[in-house]
């Protein structure tokens, strides 16, 4: 077993093995009985034979939805026994980092092997470029596939460096305040005398006409480096 998880109702715990399996239990008093198994894996190709599972989390809103990380570079979302919708994008071929999503259910997030955080958009797809600080990646949405290839991505730590966790902020944290980060390196410009770009506490410029904007949301990421970071999605 490398992962496991309650569900919301607490009734029903779900574990994931090595071979890529999800197994269902239902919560009988003190015991637990089995109710079935889920392949998640593909169905052709090098990953066929099933990868281990790193993650499973409860959809919020959704007590029949799982969300379910794998080391074939894949996220898939299950409703009842079934697969979904697969999330793609991201890097996870031998590392234990499990996906999470915001408290309302919208958005998907997951560290990855290369460096990077990557958002999906639950049900929706994703902002159109240029409408985030975000880099956006410019795939199209596979909905006749089953797969939301539309991400948006950041790298969050050192190239190569595995971000293990990332994780959102709970409500209320943001509240539509402004970026902090923003207001330093507004600072910095006039103390500067105006001249070039401002610059966030990384030292990556900001472009014009993000000045301004509000905080949408907080994320958190930790990786193999032992750095933890707070990171503002404008």
């Amino acid at each position: 077993v490398t992962a496991v998880a309650f569900s919301q109702s607490g009734g029903r715990v779900l574990a994931g093995t090595m071979r890529g399996r999800v197994r269902f239990y239902e919560l009988a008093d003190t015991k637990l009985e089995y109710v079935a198994q889920v392949d998640v894996r593909n169905q052709r190709g090098q990953h066929a034979s099933g990868k281990k599972v790193t993650g499973i989390s409860a959809v919020p809103g959704q007590p029949q939805q799982f969300l379910i990380t794998t080391n074939d570079s894949r996220l898939r979302l299950l409703e009842g026994y079934g697969t979904m919708l697969k999330f793609k994008g991201h890097r996870n071929s031998s590392t234990q980092i499990r996906a999470g999503l915001s408290a309302d259910g919208s958005r998907v997030v997951c560290g990855s092997d290369d460096g990077w955080v990557y958002v999906w958009q639950l049900g929706a797809k994703a902002a159109a470029a240029g409408t985030s600080r975000l880099a956006v990646a410019a795939q199209d949405l596979q909905d006749l596939a089953g797969k939301n290839a539309v991400y948006q991505a950041f790298q969050a730590h050192d190239a190569g460096v595995p971000v293990t966790a990332a994780v959102f902020a709970p409500p209320g944290v943001c509240d539509g305040r402004p970026s902090v980060l923003l207001s330093q390196a507004g600072a910095a410009v006039v103390a500067g005398g105006g001249a070039g770009l401002a610059a966030d506490g990384e030292g990556v410029p900001v472009r014009p006409g993000f000045a301004g904007r509000t905080v949408q949301s907080i994320l958190v990421s930790g990786g193999f480096g032992g750095a933890i970071k707070v990171h503002e999605l404008l």
